[in-house]
């Protein structure tokens, strides 16, 4: 067979040629492009959803009691808890379930329970701080910038806290994480505490993504005389979350205490905008995250926990604004289950579900009362207590948890070195919290059926409708400032004598899966998580270059189109 070429053959060929290239150049570029668009939005999505955390696992298994073993020279040691209403940072290395970590900043924290153990010659039994970044910067403890350790006191149960943050994850409140914890100093046996996630740059991630927003921790400051005689601040209490006009000097007990200091005037505008649409009671969806909030009411209820936003002191919450919208992250429960001026077990047990303010009107908590001003809001804020009811108490989930951690600590806090009680009245207070818990999900079950008043001005005529709960005593739980006598201290505390660095047989005390309780259905634990190397924290500079790599090539895709086209024409 001949082939003959001529000119008008080898055009066509050219053509084909062309058009192919030109199909290839636009197919690439597409697929380029989709593949920076899904890249985009995968950021966007894990920059506004939680991160999971290694140390969620690792550090807060509610199966193990945490070893933590604090090494610091007995001199800086000593100074710093003489000095301890100062809260000024130490160096030290801790040991954290046998890994050690170098040159974390501790330092003792709280508020009314640090200048009660200050003021008390009989322990030293502070709550400290770890901040791992404060001389490394960047050192985390897999992950965790910051570890509080609770000491327990006012608690006799030595479970009120830990239950507490557990009953808020589990009706969907970002909640810290947290895990008992047997701490030694150089060695030498200290004392049973709880461990708790910290609020601030790795709570924001696990729970908000790496894009999270402001976090705020509303404190109001007064002067007080520390032990030296020195004028020091000290927290009086928190806001109420009032509308005071535009100029952000209103809100300082808000701005003054951000967790992360870069606020910028954007930041203050979106919390007064918010603040003011709040009070108004106007685009509440828009400006509240509405939902989250009525889960926190929820929880907080429940738990009878009125050292909050609920009671005088207007404090020990977290206000977190992004984007705008402003919700609450709760914090400080040692006085939760009633622990709180409260006038005696009846009344805490019927605490009324739509009045749930104490020592204030309703109105004066704006966040509360503007959001069950709404029936809507407020049906649903009824529907997470019903859930509560049934899921957390009727169903047994709070016995059988009660048991397994009773199970867990109960060696640990017969010798614990500095407790606050005695074992027999630990014994006692865990079988007064279990009756406690009940009874209270007894009475909110009553409040929704309509069977029991739920506002207070009806309980007060029709008392006979009320849950009694005469057969118990919410001191035996462990009320405010303790009422602790520290029987076990002399006996069991032994004197630091120059140990810097003995680590001592530091294990950890583990349950048995099978003796695990399950948790409720609808368990919060994990909400919104991914893994953390699926979240960038940034475009990274392949995306950038696959971008214009793709608009490059789609191009010249183009102008070789146009320009053959244009060709074949004029020919």
């Amino acid at each position: 067979m001949v082939i003959i070429w001529d000119k008008t053959g080898e055009a066509m060929i050219k053509g084909k040629l062309f058009d192919k290239i030109a199909v290839i150049c636009i197919v690439i570029a597409l697929i380029a492009a989709s593949f920076c668009t899904y890249s985009f939005y995968q950021t966007r999505e894990t920059e506004t959803s939680g991160v999971a955390k290694d140390y969620e696992a690792s550090l807060f298994d509610d199966t193990k009691v945490m070893s933590v073993n604090i090494r610091m020279d007995e001199k800086n040691w000593n100074e710093m808890l003489e000095n301890a209403t100062k809260e000024e940072y130490y160096s030290c290395d801790v040991e954290i379930n046998g890994t050690t970590y170098k040159n974390v900043g501790i330092r003792p924290k709280g508020n009314t329970s640090l200048t009660q153990i200050a003021s008390d010659d009989t322990t030293d039994r502070y709550s400290f701080k770890l901040d791992f970044d404060k001389y490394v910067s960047g050192q985390t403890c897999e992950g965790l910038d910051t570890l509080i350790l609770n000491n327990i006191m006012s608690d006799a149960t030595y479970m009120k806290e830990y239950l507490s943050y557990d009953l808020l994850r589990f009706i969907g409140v970002d909640a810290s994480l947290t895990a008992f914890s047997d701490i030694k100093v150089n060695g030498e046996n200290w004392g049973l505490y709880l461990a708790i996630e910290g609020v601030e740059q790795s709570f924001a991630e696990r729970n908000f993504g790496t894009g999270f927003g402001q976090l705020y921790k509303p404190e109001s400051e007064r002067l007080r005389g520390d032990r030296a005689g020195k004028e020091e601040q000290q927290s009086s209490g928190g806001a109420d979350l009032a509308y005071n006009g535009d100029d952000s000097s209103e809100y300082s007990d808000i701005f003054d205490n951000a967790v992360f200091k870069n606020v910028s005037d954007e930041d203050e505008n979106a919390v007064i905008e918010a603040l003011k649409n709040l009070n108004e009671g106007t685009n509440l969806e828009e400006y509240i995250d509405v939902d989250e909030v009525l889960r926190y009411i929820a929880g907080n209820v429940t738990l009878v926990n009125l050292d909050s936003y609920f009671g005088t002191m207007l404090h020990n919450y977290y206000l977190y604004e992004q984007d705008g919208k402003l919700s609450m992250i709760p914090w400080d429960y040692n006085l939760a289950f009633a622990g709180f001026q409260s006038n005696s077990a009846s009344d805490a047990v019927n605490l009324p579900i739509d009045t749930v303010v104490s020592g204030a009107n309703l109105e004066e908590r704006p966040m509360i009362a503007k959001l069950l001003a709404v029936d809507e809001y407020k049906e649903k804020y009824h529907s997470y207590l019903k859930k509560i009811v049934e899921e957390y108490f009727e169903n047994g989930y709070f016995e059988q948890k009660i048991e397994v951690v009773n199970q867990l600590i109960s060696s640990y806090v017969k010798n614990d070195a500095t407790a606050f009680y005695t074992y027999d009245e630990y014994e006692k207070a865990v079988q007064t919290l279990k009756e406690f818990g009940l009874l209270r999900a007894e009475s909110i079950k009553g409040q929704l059926d309509g069977s029991i008043p739920s506002i207070k001005e009806e309980q007060e005529t029709a008392s006979g409708l009320l849950v009694d709960a005469s057969k118990i005593q919410i001191k035996d739980m462990g009320t405010q400032g303790g009422d602790h006598k520290n029987n076990n201290l002399e006996e069991k505390m032994e004197p630091l004598e120059g140990k810097t660095d003995n680590t001592g047989n530091i294990g950890q005390e583990q349950m048995k899966g099978n003796d695990r309780p399950m948790p409720p259905e609808g368990k919060h634990d994990g909400k919104n998580m991914t893994p953390p190397d699926m979240n960038p924290t940034s475009y990274s500079k392949t995306d950038f270059i696959l971008i214009g790599g793709a608009v490059v090539i789609l191009v010249i895709a183009l102008i070789v189109i146009k320009f053959y086209k244009r060709r074949k024409y004029y020919s």
